[in-house]
């Protein structure tokens, strides 16, 4: 029998800083489980904006039930994801699945991603999960324990969450402080240079006009004394 869970909760946070924290998420000491996660594969498609990517996540679960520690040998788990994020629509969907212990169990996890119907400052999340186990006689203990370690890591990976968004929301703002910090350096410059570049223009012109009123005095000077001189020399007028 198939087990399945699902799970809803809401982000008081927009759609961006929420898709971009959930690539931040680990590592996390809240989850010492999750021993990495790595991206293998990612693809952008510039027509219609959606970025696909494929991560693999190793695992190991130090507290297994002792009845399953001999079927499920160290806790060593490696497990797939897909995620889809399409910031036209603003949805992102995550899924994963387990690629190690295929034949004793199946675990297949979708988390998706969107605004809030209530708020478009908000974000909901919707996490489902099925559990199939095969091994006959304690298929019942397999599927119970991994249902409730999804519903546990599920609300763990909301705590997670909510640190990862204060980390962007930091981030954002030490941008933001760093570029007024710079751009009002940078206006201070200018202002400084511009400070300079107007002394120097306004002394330049007082220059010249001192030295064009020094000019003109000296015509006028010479022209006076040239007059002067005119009218002191005596004129002889001689009659036909």
């Amino acid at each position: 029998m198939v087990v399945a869970e699902s799970l809803s909760h809401t982000f008081p946070y927009e759609w961006e800083d929420v898709s971009l924290a959930s690539w931040k998420k680990y590592p996390n000491p809240e989850r010492p489980d999750v021993l990495s996660v790595d991206i293998i594969d990612r693809k952008f498609d510039p027509a219609t904006g959606q970025l696909t990517a494929r991560r693999v996540v190793i695992m190991k679960d130090r507290r297994l039930p002792r009845i399953l520690q001999p079927i499920f040998g160290g806790g060593y788990c490696i497990c797939v994801e897909d995620s889809v994020v399409d910031p036209v629509n603003k949805k992102m969907v995550l899924q994963a699945r387990n690629v190690t212990f295929q034949n004793i169990a199946s675990i297949e996890e979708t988390c998706t991603y969107t605004v809030s119907a209530h708020s478009a400052a908000h974000t909901n999340l919707v996490q489902e999960a099925k559990v199939t186990a095969f091994p006959f006689g304690v298929k019942g203990t397999i599927e119970k324990f991994l249902g409730d370690k999804f519903k546990s890591n599920a609300v763990a990976g909301r705590k997670i969450m909510d640190k990862a968004i204060e980390r962007v929301m930091d981030e954002y703002k030490e941008a933001y402080d760093k570029f007024r910090t710079e751009t009002g350096d940078y206006l201070k410059n200018i202002r400084s240079e511009t400070g300079e570049l107007c002394d120097k223009i306004v002394h330049g012109t007082e220059d010249r006009l001192d030295k064009f009123k020094q000019e003109a005095d000296d015509v006028v000077s010479t022209v006076l004394e040239k007059a002067a001189h005119i009218a002191d020399t005596p004129h002889i007028y001689h009659r036909e």
